[in-house]
Protein backbone atom coordinates (compact mmCIF):
# COMPACT_ATOMS: atom_id res chain seq x y z
CA UNK A 1 0.00 0.00 0.00
CA UNK A 2 1.00 3.25 -0.96
CA UNK A 3 2.47 6.04 1.91
CA UNK A 4 0.00 8.92 2.60
CA UNK A 5 2.91 11.30 1.91
CA UNK A 6 4.11 9.51 -1.13
CA UNK A 7 0.67 10.04 -2.88
CA UNK A 8 -0.03 13.84 -1.84
CA UNK A 9 4.05 14.40 -2.80
CA UNK A 10 3.72 12.17 -6.37
CA UNK A 11 4.86 15.42 -8.73
CA UNK A 12 9.02 14.86 -8.78
CA UNK A 13 11.49 17.28 -10.57
CA UNK A 14 13.92 14.06 -10.28
CA UNK A 15 14.75 12.19 -13.31
CA UNK A 16 15.61 8.80 -11.24
CA UNK A 17 13.47 5.84 -10.50
CA UNK A 18 14.72 4.99 -7.44
CA UNK A 19 11.94 2.40 -6.52
CA UNK A 20 8.63 1.01 -8.24
CA UNK A 21 5.84 2.15 -5.67
CA UNK A 22 4.55 4.26 -7.77
CA UNK A 23 3.01 0.97 -9.35
CA UNK A 24 1.26 -0.03 -5.72
CA UNK A 25 -2.58 1.36 -4.89
CA UNK A 26 -3.36 3.74 -1.70
CA UNK A 27 -6.49 4.50 0.03
CA UNK A 28 -9.18 6.55 -2.11
CA UNK A 29 -10.26 8.61 1.11
CA UNK A 30 -7.05 10.58 0.61
CA UNK A 31 -8.32 11.81 -2.40
CA UNK A 32 -11.26 13.83 -0.31
CA UNK A 33 -9.86 16.81 0.38
CA UNK A 34 -10.37 17.95 4.26
CA UNK A 35 -9.02 21.42 4.00
CA UNK A 36 -7.92 23.73 1.25
CA UNK A 37 -4.48 23.07 1.96
CA UNK A 38 -4.87 19.36 1.06
CA UNK A 39 -3.29 18.73 -2.05
CA UNK A 40 -5.77 17.42 -4.84
CA UNK A 41 -4.77 13.56 -5.69
CA UNK A 42 -5.53 12.33 -9.21
CA UNK A 43 -4.47 8.76 -10.04
CA UNK A 44 -4.81 6.08 -12.98
CA UNK A 45 -5.55 2.39 -12.04
CA UNK A 46 -2.74 0.85 -10.79
CA UNK A 47 -2.24 -1.55 -13.72
CA UNK A 48 -2.87 1.77 -16.12
CA UNK A 49 0.27 3.46 -14.50
CA UNK A 50 3.53 3.45 -16.76
CA UNK A 51 6.52 1.81 -14.87
CA UNK A 52 9.58 2.39 -16.84
CA UNK A 53 9.10 6.28 -17.43
CA UNK A 54 11.13 6.91 -20.58
CA UNK A 55 9.87 11.29 -20.58
CA UNK A 56 11.61 12.54 -17.21
CA UNK A 57 12.38 16.11 -16.66
CA UNK A 58 14.75 18.26 -18.38
CA UNK A 59 13.89 16.34 -21.81
CA UNK A 60 12.52 18.24 -24.73
CA UNK A 61 9.02 17.03 -26.03
CA UNK A 62 6.06 18.53 -28.21
CA UNK A 63 2.21 17.46 -27.94
CA UNK A 64 0.78 15.54 -30.13
CA UNK A 65 -1.73 16.59 -32.73
CA UNK A 66 -0.64 19.99 -31.71
CA UNK A 67 -1.01 22.48 -35.34
CA UNK A 68 1.74 24.65 -33.60
CA UNK A 69 4.55 22.22 -32.96
CA UNK A 70 5.68 23.85 -30.09
CA UNK A 71 8.63 22.82 -28.34
CA UNK A 72 8.51 22.09 -24.45
CA UNK A 73 10.38 21.43 -21.75
CA UNK A 74 9.36 19.22 -18.99
CA UNK A 75 9.77 20.56 -15.50
CA UNK A 76 8.39 17.93 -13.42
CA UNK A 77 6.02 14.20 -14.04
CA UNK A 78 3.82 12.97 -11.48
CA UNK A 79 3.91 8.91 -11.70
CA UNK A 80 0.70 7.76 -10.37
CA UNK A 81 -1.33 10.01 -13.20
CA UNK A 82 0.78 9.39 -15.84
CA UNK A 83 1.03 13.28 -16.19
CA UNK A 84 3.67 15.76 -17.28
CA UNK A 85 4.19 19.30 -16.51
CA UNK A 86 5.54 21.72 -19.19
CA UNK A 87 7.31 24.54 -18.95
CA UNK A 88 4.80 26.98 -21.54
CA UNK A 89 7.77 29.78 -23.61
CA UNK A 90 6.67 33.07 -22.67
CA UNK A 91 5.88 33.75 -26.37
CA UNK A 92 2.79 31.21 -26.73
CA UNK A 93 0.88 31.57 -23.72
CA UNK A 94 1.07 33.64 -20.31
CA UNK A 95 0.43 30.73 -18.22
CA UNK A 96 3.91 29.20 -17.02
CA UNK A 97 2.83 25.40 -17.00
CA UNK A 98 0.39 23.14 -18.82
CA UNK A 99 -0.42 19.31 -17.57
CA UNK A 100 -0.36 16.93 -20.93
CA UNK A 101 -0.42 13.32 -20.58
CA UNK A 102 2.25 11.10 -20.79
CA UNK A 103 0.50 9.36 -24.21
CA UNK A 104 -0.23 12.50 -26.09
CA UNK A 105 3.99 13.65 -25.96
CA UNK A 106 6.75 12.67 -28.56
CA UNK A 107 10.42 12.55 -27.21
CA UNK A 108 12.55 15.04 -28.79
CA UNK A 109 15.41 13.15 -30.55
CA UNK A 110 17.80 15.61 -32.14
CA UNK A 111 18.14 17.85 -35.04
CA UNK A 112 18.96 16.67 -38.02
CA UNK A 113 20.22 17.77 -41.49
CA UNK A 114 17.74 16.35 -44.63
CA UNK A 115 18.23 16.66 -48.41
CA UNK A 116 17.55 20.11 -49.36
CA UNK A 117 14.64 21.29 -50.82
CA UNK A 118 13.63 21.80 -54.61
CA UNK A 119 15.59 24.65 -56.31
CA UNK A 120 18.27 24.69 -53.09
CA UNK A 121 20.86 23.07 -52.36
CA UNK A 122 21.36 23.80 -48.90
CA UNK A 123 20.39 20.94 -46.47
CA UNK A 124 17.44 21.36 -44.23
CA UNK A 125 17.46 20.94 -40.54
CA UNK A 126 14.55 20.21 -38.75
CA UNK A 127 13.97 18.31 -35.10
CA UNK A 128 13.08 14.49 -35.46
CA UNK A 129 10.41 12.95 -32.95
CA UNK A 130 10.75 9.63 -31.79
CA UNK A 131 6.75 8.16 -32.26
CA UNK A 132 7.74 4.87 -30.48
CA UNK A 133 10.47 4.34 -27.54
CA UNK A 134 12.02 1.05 -26.43
CA UNK A 135 14.20 0.73 -23.21
CA UNK A 136 17.03 -1.78 -22.78
CA UNK A 137 16.46 -4.07 -19.88
CA UNK A 138 17.07 -2.23 -16.20
CA UNK A 139 19.58 -2.48 -13.95
CA UNK A 140 19.95 -1.92 -10.44
CA UNK A 141 22.72 0.86 -9.56
CA UNK A 142 24.46 -0.16 -6.39
CA UNK A 143 26.34 3.83 -5.84
CA UNK A 144 23.35 5.68 -6.74
CA UNK A 145 21.00 3.46 -5.51
CA UNK A 146 18.60 3.80 -8.44
CA UNK A 147 17.24 1.83 -11.35
CA UNK A 148 19.42 2.75 -14.71
CA UNK A 149 18.05 1.75 -18.54
CA UNK A 150 18.97 3.11 -21.55
CA UNK A 151 16.06 4.56 -24.16
CA UNK A 152 15.83 4.19 -27.70
CA UNK A 153 13.90 5.60 -30.43
CA UNK A 154 12.20 2.89 -32.56
CA UNK A 155 10.51 5.00 -35.10
CA UNK A 156 10.61 8.59 -35.78
CA UNK A 157 8.93 11.48 -37.56
CA UNK A 158 10.44 12.76 -39.82
CA UNK A 159 11.48 9.39 -40.76
CA UNK A 160 15.36 8.96 -40.64
CA UNK A 161 16.73 7.61 -43.88
CA UNK A 162 19.87 5.42 -44.57
CA UNK A 163 21.49 2.71 -41.44
CA UNK A 164 19.62 4.39 -38.87
CA UNK A 165 16.06 2.61 -40.13
CA UNK A 166 17.82 -0.46 -39.04
CA UNK A 167 19.28 0.39 -35.68
CA UNK A 168 17.69 1.98 -32.69
CA UNK A 169 18.23 5.52 -32.12
CA UNK A 170 20.09 6.01 -28.40
CA UNK A 171 18.24 8.77 -27.01
CA UNK A 172 20.65 10.37 -24.17
CA UNK A 173 19.27 11.09 -20.97
CA UNK A 174 19.34 14.70 -19.85
CA UNK A 175 21.57 16.20 -17.57
CA UNK A 176 20.14 17.89 -14.47
CA UNK A 177 21.76 21.14 -13.79
CA UNK A 178 23.63 22.13 -11.11
CA UNK A 179 22.01 23.98 -8.31
CA UNK A 180 23.56 27.17 -8.11
CA UNK A 181 24.73 28.92 -4.67
CA UNK A 182 24.72 32.42 -3.71
CA UNK A 183 27.50 33.90 -1.95
CA UNK A 184 27.70 33.81 1.65
CA UNK A 185 25.48 36.51 3.41
CA UNK A 186 25.09 37.97 7.03
CA UNK A 187 23.35 34.82 8.18
CA UNK A 188 25.88 32.35 6.46
CA UNK A 189 29.24 31.18 8.42
CA UNK A 190 32.28 31.64 6.00
CA UNK A 191 34.42 28.97 4.71
CA UNK A 192 37.86 29.86 6.52
CA UNK A 193 35.48 29.72 10.33
CA UNK A 194 34.21 26.11 9.61
CA UNK A 195 38.06 25.16 8.92
CA UNK A 196 39.34 26.93 12.14
CA UNK A 197 40.71 24.64 14.75
CA UNK A 198 39.30 25.56 17.54
CA UNK A 199 40.55 22.58 19.56
CA UNK A 200 43.93 21.42 20.34
CA UNK A 201 43.76 17.90 22.63
CA UNK A 202 46.83 17.85 25.33
CA UNK A 203 49.80 16.58 24.95
CA UNK A 204 50.19 13.20 26.26
CA UNK A 205 53.61 11.77 28.02
CA UNK A 206 56.11 10.89 25.78
CA UNK A 207 57.11 7.79 27.61
CA UNK A 208 54.05 5.05 28.20
CA UNK A 209 55.34 3.86 31.36
CA UNK A 210 54.26 7.82 32.65
CA UNK A 211 50.18 7.80 33.47
CA UNK A 212 48.43 10.23 32.06
CA UNK A 213 46.90 13.10 34.62
CA UNK A 214 43.40 12.15 35.71
CA UNK A 215 40.80 14.29 33.95
CA UNK A 216 39.24 16.61 35.81
CA UNK A 217 35.92 16.46 37.85
CA UNK A 218 32.98 17.42 36.18
CA UNK A 219 32.68 19.96 39.38
CA UNK A 220 35.66 21.77 38.76
CA UNK A 221 34.39 22.28 35.58
CA UNK A 222 30.79 24.03 37.01
CA UNK A 223 32.73 26.18 39.31
CA UNK A 224 35.21 27.10 36.26
CA UNK A 225 32.05 28.61 34.32
CA UNK A 226 31.34 30.01 37.55
CA UNK A 227 34.34 31.74 38.26
CA UNK A 228 37.09 31.47 35.15
CA UNK A 229 39.49 33.07 37.59
CA UNK A 230 39.90 30.34 39.48
CA UNK A 231 42.07 27.35 39.77
CA UNK A 232 40.57 25.02 40.67
CA UNK A 233 40.56 23.98 36.87
CA UNK A 234 42.73 23.80 33.87
CA UNK A 235 41.68 24.07 30.08
CA UNK A 236 45.14 22.15 29.43
CA UNK A 237 43.95 19.41 31.37
CA UNK A 238 43.09 15.82 29.08
CA UNK A 239 39.21 15.53 28.65
CA UNK A 240 36.80 13.11 26.86
CA UNK A 241 36.65 14.04 22.81
CA UNK A 242 34.33 11.80 21.66
CA UNK A 243 31.14 12.26 23.93
CA UNK A 244 29.40 9.06 22.07
CA UNK A 245 27.21 8.20 24.96
CA UNK A 246 26.38 11.50 25.82
CA UNK A 247 25.71 13.00 22.19
CA UNK A 248 24.34 10.22 20.24
CA UNK A 249 20.44 9.15 20.07
CA UNK A 250 19.56 6.77 22.17
CA UNK A 251 16.06 6.28 19.78
CA UNK A 252 18.17 5.09 16.79
CA UNK A 253 16.39 2.05 15.38
CA UNK A 254 19.98 0.70 15.84
CA UNK A 255 20.39 1.26 19.53
CA UNK A 256 16.80 0.06 19.90
CA UNK A 257 17.81 -3.02 17.88
CA UNK A 258 20.27 -3.99 20.18
CA UNK A 259 18.72 -3.27 23.65
CA UNK A 260 15.94 -5.82 22.17
CA UNK A 261 18.62 -8.09 21.26
CA UNK A 262 19.96 -8.06 24.70
CA UNK A 263 16.90 -8.51 25.98
CA UNK A 264 16.26 -11.48 24.22
CA UNK A 265 19.50 -13.22 25.10
CA UNK A 266 19.08 -12.52 28.63
CA UNK A 267 15.64 -14.17 28.81
CA UNK A 268 17.67 -17.25 27.05
CA UNK A 269 19.63 -17.72 29.63
CA UNK A 270 17.50 -16.69 32.57
CA UNK A 271 15.45 -19.60 30.92
CA UNK A 272 18.20 -22.42 30.42
CA UNK A 273 19.12 -21.36 34.41
CA UNK A 274 15.57 -22.34 35.57
CA UNK A 275 15.55 -25.20 33.32
CA UNK A 276 18.88 -26.48 34.73
CA UNK A 277 17.98 -25.88 38.40
CA UNK A 278 14.52 -27.94 37.85
CA UNK A 279 16.19 -30.37 36.19
CA UNK A 280 19.17 -30.96 38.50
CA UNK A 281 16.14 -31.86 41.36
CA UNK A 282 13.28 -33.31 39.44
CA UNK A 283 11.61 -34.63 43.39
CA UNK A 284 9.70 -37.53 41.11
CA UNK A 285 8.66 -35.44 37.98
CA UNK A 286 9.39 -36.69 34.76
CA UNK A 287 11.95 -34.36 32.36
CA UNK A 288 9.25 -33.45 30.21
CA UNK A 289 7.31 -32.27 33.70
CA UNK A 290 10.21 -30.54 34.92
CA UNK A 291 11.02 -28.36 31.90
CA UNK A 292 7.63 -27.27 31.68
CA UNK A 293 7.17 -26.24 35.28
CA UNK A 294 10.63 -24.40 34.75
CA UNK A 295 8.88 -22.46 31.77
CA UNK A 296 6.19 -21.55 33.91
CA UNK A 297 8.42 -20.22 36.54
CA UNK A 298 10.32 -18.58 34.25
CA UNK A 299 7.33 -16.58 32.27
CA UNK A 300 5.75 -15.42 36.15
CA UNK A 301 9.83 -13.63 36.28
CA UNK A 302 9.03 -12.17 33.22
CA UNK A 303 5.87 -10.81 33.77
CA UNK A 304 7.09 -9.45 37.23
CA UNK A 305 10.55 -7.93 35.51
CA UNK A 306 8.55 -6.46 33.00
CA UNK A 307 6.26 -4.69 35.89
CA UNK A 308 9.04 -3.90 37.74
CA UNK A 309 10.34 -2.10 34.80
CA UNK A 310 6.85 -0.36 34.35
CA UNK A 311 6.57 1.34 37.98
CA UNK A 312 10.86 2.43 37.59
CA UNK A 313 9.69 4.22 34.44
CA UNK A 314 6.78 6.02 36.46
CA UNK A 315 8.67 6.59 39.13
CA UNK A 316 11.99 8.28 36.95
CA UNK A 317 9.72 10.24 34.99
CA UNK A 318 7.33 11.77 38.52
CA UNK A 319 4.92 10.26 38.22
CA UNK A 320 4.48 8.57 42.05
CA UNK A 321 6.01 12.34 42.92
CA UNK A 322 2.88 13.37 41.66
CA UNK A 323 0.66 11.03 42.79
CA UNK A 324 1.96 11.87 46.61
CA UNK A 325 1.30 15.38 46.16
CA UNK A 326 -2.12 15.17 44.98
CA UNK A 327 -2.90 12.97 48.02
CA UNK A 328 -1.38 15.18 50.24
CA UNK A 329 -3.53 18.16 48.77
CA UNK A 330 -6.71 16.45 48.74
CA UNK A 331 -5.99 15.16 52.08
CA UNK A 332 -5.53 18.92 53.31
CA UNK A 333 -8.99 19.65 51.52
CA UNK A 334 -10.48 17.35 53.22
CA UNK A 335 -9.13 17.99 56.59
CA UNK A 336 -9.72 21.96 56.04
CA UNK A 337 -13.57 20.90 55.20
CA UNK A 338 -13.56 19.06 58.30
CA UNK A 339 -12.52 22.10 60.49
CA UNK A 340 -14.86 24.26 58.72
CA UNK A 341 -17.80 21.99 59.88
CA UNK A 342 -16.95 21.15 62.89
CA UNK A 343 -16.75 25.19 64.05
CA UNK A 344 -19.91 25.23 61.67
CA UNK A 345 -22.53 27.56 64.52
CA UNK A 346 -26.10 28.21 63.21
CA UNK A 347 -27.36 31.72 64.11
CA UNK A 348 -30.68 31.87 66.37
CA UNK A 349 -33.62 32.22 64.51
CA UNK A 350 -37.38 31.14 64.32
CA UNK A 351 -38.39 27.37 64.15
CA UNK A 352 -35.93 26.12 64.93
CA UNK A 353 -35.24 22.84 67.43
CA UNK A 354 -32.47 21.57 69.10
CA UNK A 355 -32.21 17.96 68.66
CA UNK A 356 -31.97 14.95 71.75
Amino acid sequence: MLGRNEAFQAWTTSPYTKSFRHLLPYNRHWERRMTFRDPIIKSAKPKDRIKYWSIVPGDQVRIRGEESKTIYEVMSINKLSNQVRLKVPSSVSRAAAKKVQYANLQLLVGHHAFSPKEGTSEPVTAPVFATRISTSKPTWNHNFKRWDWQRFAVNTIPRLSGPSLLDRINIPWPVPTPRERGDAGLYDTPENVVAEVTYTPPALPADAKIPARAPPSEQAYIDYLSSPMSSSFNSADPMEVNLVKEVSNPHSRAKKQRRWQERQRHEKALLEEYVKAELKDLQGRTRREARAEATFKWKQRIEADRKAELKRRWQLRGQEAKLLRKRARAAKKEAKRNQKLAGLVLEQGLNQVIPA
